[in-house]
């Protein structure tokens, strides 16, 4: 992870000239008077790109890996995929979070407060509370109440379910923010245009994410029911696919043009799930196979030696694929699994939320649609009892349709980080919880257990005294919200 995708020359000069490199959660290392160099649309933007960098480079590839997803194959990809990896893997991830999401988002709501335009702050907020959200469900307890702070040089790690409360704190008040009148950044905002109705959605599926992290499953619901309501409405990282290192997307240029054979998809539990193995009477997912994954078989591929691959070519991962940050695929999956987790008589609901998802994946819109056979039929109770099409070896209805629930996001949200929280955070309905298998069926690579946090990064540990002590075996350390 040493090597730091670009997205844009232009970007990332804009990026790092708004931040310090002394320190990632030191502080602004910057005049208070610099934010006047740059106007508060185009630090928007800023803080917009980063979010793809964060989102889409290094914590998406291991999550990937250790969701068996993508398969960690040469250098240092290899180690990650049989959990070899230390401190130092992480220091890019680090400065994704905070040197340059975090400190543009606080530049970008600093600028917003000036000009007196809540519509960009609640934007900002909402970037803010996206990035601290994950790096909470990534690290445990994290900098936040003193991080980008120019008078705290080294800053205090919150506890992690404290980071989550704030977070939500942050929402609610992007959410305000966005209720209220404001100039639009137009083009500037490079996801929705300035869509206030867009962002508070996206807003709200984030509530539902945090909460469904802390497995507060009454207000994952609530805020999921408020969230992205059609995959118009999805939060996605738009890419041109003119040239590498300028505006590819990230995961095609590591794996096509910087890292190529560090990572393919050989043996892959998702591929092993999407080849056939949950085909039914109602269920064909050729579409979605050949869409995420390419065999090594194609005309195009890069590899003789694997099954599968990532599909660069034509499919999620070209040069000019947008690459989705915040779905409604993901906000209906959510309301699927709290329904259900909060009581089980929510079934028909749950059901409901999840039959929605294969509407849209079956549906001419879906971007399965042209890869193959695409069929997703609405599934109706039986087809989860003992017996049914869709329970395989669950105990009852209830932990079938929970399996089906995750299984679909884990399928759904390939590439992404998502996905890896799940696992970790997961369990079937009747509690039972265990580092040796995900209820979606993964199992480690090596060893017993699956990995359980990123280990935090060698240039924190360094640098700041208030690092929590850490060993090699924390990786298989549950946070504390996972306990």
């Amino acid at each position: 992870m040493k090597n730091v995708n670009k997205l844009t020359v232009a970007s990332l000069l804009a990026l790092t000239a708004l931040t310090g490199c002394e320190k990632f959660t030191k502080g602004f290392d910057i005049s208070p008077n610099l934010p006047l160099a740059a106007s508060t649309p185009l630090l928007l933007t800023s803080s917009e790109l980063a979010t793809g960098l964060q989102e889409e480079t290094d914590a998406s590839r291991v999550a990937a890996i250790w969701t068996q997803q993508f398969t960690g194959i040469s250098r240092q990809a290899a180690g990650l995929n049989v959990y070899q990896t230390v401190g130092s893997d992480y220091d890019s991830d680090w400065a994704n979070f905070y040197q340059y999401t975090l400190t543009n988002s606080r530049l970008t709501q600093r600028g917003a407060d000036r000009d007196k335009n809540p519509l960009i702050k609640g934007i900002a907020q909402t970037l803010e509370a996206l990035s601290i959200g994950h790096a909470a469900a990534l690290w445990g307890d994290i900098p936040y109440s003193e991080a980008i702070n120019d008078n705290i040089a080294k800053p205090k790690f919150d506890i992690q379910a404290d980071v989550y409360a704030r977070v939500q704190t942050v929402l609610a008040d992007a959410i305000a923010n966005l209720n209220k009148p404001g100039l639009s950044p137009g083009l500037a905002d490079i996801y929705f245009g300035g869509s206030k109705s867009a962002w508070i959605a996206v807003a709200n599926t984030l509530r539902a994410r945090y909460y469904l992290h802390v497995k507060d499953y009454a207000n994952a619901a609530r805020y999921a029911a408020l969230g992205i309501s059609s995959a118009a409405g999805s939060m996605a990282m738009p890419h041109l696919g003119t040239a590498d290192q300028v505006d590819y997307n990230l995961i095609n240029s590591f794996l096509d043009q910087q890292r190529p054979g560090d990572i393919t998809a050989d043996g892959a539990f998702a591929t092993h799930l999407l080849d056939s193995q949950r085909a039914n009477a109602k269920t064909d997912e050729d579409g979605r196979l050949n869409y995420f994954y390419y065999p090594a078989s194609g005309p195009d591929a890069q590899y003789a030696t694997v099954d599968y691959e990532p599909n660069i070519y034509d499919g999620a991962f070209t040069a000019s694929s947008a690459y989705p940050i915040v779905t409604y695929e993901e906000t209906q999956l959510i309301l699927a699994e709290a329904k259900l987790r909060l009581t089980t008589s929510n079934f028909g609901d749950a059901l409901t939320a999840l039959n929605n998802v294969r509407a849209y994946h079956s549906g001419s819109n879906s971007p399965y649609a042209g890869n193959g056979t695409v069929k997703y039929d609405a599934y109706t109770a039986t087809d989860f009892a003992t017996g049914g099409i869709a329970n395989g070896t669950a105990a009852n209805a209830n932990e079938a349709l929970l399996k089906e629930i995750l299984t679909e996001k884990y399928l759904s949200l390939i590439g992404q980080i998502e996905p890896f929280n799940d696992q970790r955070r997961a369990t079937t309905l009747a509690g039972a919880s265990s580092l040796n298998k995900s209820v979606v069926g993964v199992t480690p690579t090596r060893g017993t257990s699956l990995p359980q946090r990123f280990l935090y990064p060698q240039i924190e540990v360094t640098t700041n005294p208030n690092t929590p002590a850490q060993s090699a075996a924390d990786l298989f350390t549950k946070t504390t919200v996972n306990r």
